[in-house]
């Protein structure tokens, strides 16, 4: 199958983009161009493959550049230089500092005072501990988290002094954190989630301390502040979430109105964005997620709105575990109890679901299914398998949840 990644880059030869094996390889168009570009390669993938009905036009972002909410580099040292560059980069041949035209110029401050002062010789130990240097936006600010494969006490006073430099430094910076990750991982949220920070929280609690500032994130949606801690993976383009919650409701048709009858299950639930900002429409709702402290998170927020009596928040409940067959079918069958419509959102990472999910869902007869496709190239298979569980895709909405990557976001509803 000829990827959507390929298709696009084919359409490019003439046209002044980074190589694709860059993290930014679209970030250097004109974003009108851009967006003409995927949708002529979305357009491509859809006949090749076969794909029923239309995708409709690409939904653009509000903000194309300078709109990533999460920014990371890999810190590396070479020839006593310090050097953040982004995954796969090597030193000697890039700057300093790897550029982004996608991260909010904030971002880059933070970076340059972070390097100017792992610079010094007398922070060359913290500078050879780290793994990834990384900036996380919350309401009013961001948050820096400092995440070392090695963490004694000397590494950890030199990471407290730049956290009291930084914070005199630079006002944006709200809260620093340092992370202890032994194991080098090459992921960090965005990439890999289903492997990053998985299993109880508690067995990552003990890894991460705060340094300084409030010890978790915000988010404000819907009226409700969702927080979570910065373990957690969350949707990096802030700007279109309005859009994807108000598109969410209503390719499930809860648009206007309150719907009791209906049962939300949010599979891949996070910390609960998509629990709140759709399952307020409905009479109850169930969030299932792999990553122990997403689930916490998700947790601690249900716990907090609904002491408040938030009459906008029906019954929650939120499960931690893996989202396999045997799992569905477990949770599934208490469902009848509630003698109500299911509907269900299934938002898994880029390289779709496990084998058997779709099937176990489907023969608990749902009445919509809400399938998110990060990964564009995982749709034609997995909607063969809705087709074979009695399913029909019934509207797709294309959003440009990426700009300036070779990405997008598909949501499909599946009907029977």
């Amino acid at each position: 199958m000829k990827t959507f990644s390929a298709i696009l880059e084919s359409l490019i030869p003439g046209v002044r983009a980074s190589p694709f094996s860059k993290p930014e390889p679209l970030a250097g168009l004109d974003y009108n161009l851009e967006l003409r570009l995927k949708q002529q390669a979305l357009e491509e993938f859809w006949k090749l493959n076969s794909l029923p009905g239309h995708p409709g036009l690409i939904v653009p972002s509000p903000m194309p550049r300078l709109y990533r909410s999460t920014s990371k580099r890999r810190v590396t040292t070479s020839f006593n230089k310090v050097y953040f560059l982004h995954p796969g980069e090597k030193p000697r041949k890039s700057p300093f500092i790897s550029p982004s035209i996608l991260e909010p110029q904030v971002h880059e401050k933070i970076f340059r005072l972070v390097h100017l002062r792992l610079s010094r010789r007398e922070d060359e130990p913290l500078a050879a501990a780290l793994n990834w240097v990384i900036i996380r936006d919350s309401d009013r600010g961001c948050v820096l988290i400092l995440n070392t494969f090695r963490l004694d006490r000397a590494i950890l006073r030199k990471a407290k002094q730049l956290t009291g430099w930084i914070l005199e430094q630079c006002p944006e910076v709200l809260s620093v954190f340092v992370l202890y990750d032994p194991s080098h991982s090459e992921y960090y949220l965005e990439a890999g989630r289903e492997k990053t920070f998985s299993g109880p929280a508690s067995t990552w609690k003990g890894r991460l301390r705060c340094l300084a500032g409030f010890p978790e994130l915000y988010v404000e949606i819907e009226g409700h502040r969702l927080r979570f801690t910065p373990l957690v993976f969350s949707q990096i383009n802030r700007s279109i979430l309005p859009e994807l919650i108000k598109t969410c409701r209503r390719m499930l048709g809860l648009e206007a109105g309150i719907f009791r009858n209906i049962h939300l299950v949010d599979l891949y639930c996070g910390y609960g964005l998509l629990s709140f900002g759709i399952g307020s429409r409905c009479g109850s709702v169930t969030g299932i997620e792999l990553a122990g402290p997403a689930i916490e998170s998700a947790r601690q927020n249900y716990a907090r709105l609904s002491v408040k009596k938030d009459k906008s928040i029906p019954t929650m409940r939120f499960m931690e575990g893996r989202i396999t067959s045997g799992m569905i079918k477990r949770v599934f069958q208490e469902f009848h109890k509630l003698n109500r419509d299911i509907n269900v959102i299934l938002d898994p990472p880029r390289q779709g679901t496990e084998k058997g999910v779709i099937r176990a869902i489907a023969g608990f007869h749902p009445a919509k299914i809400l399938h998110i496709f990060c990964g564009t190239d995982r749709i034609p298979a997995e909607t063969i398998e809705w087709q074979k569980a009695g399913y029909r895709p019934y509207q797709a909405v294309v959003l440009d949840l990426f700009p300036g990557t070779a990405n997008i976001e598909t949501l499909t509803v599946f009907s029977k």
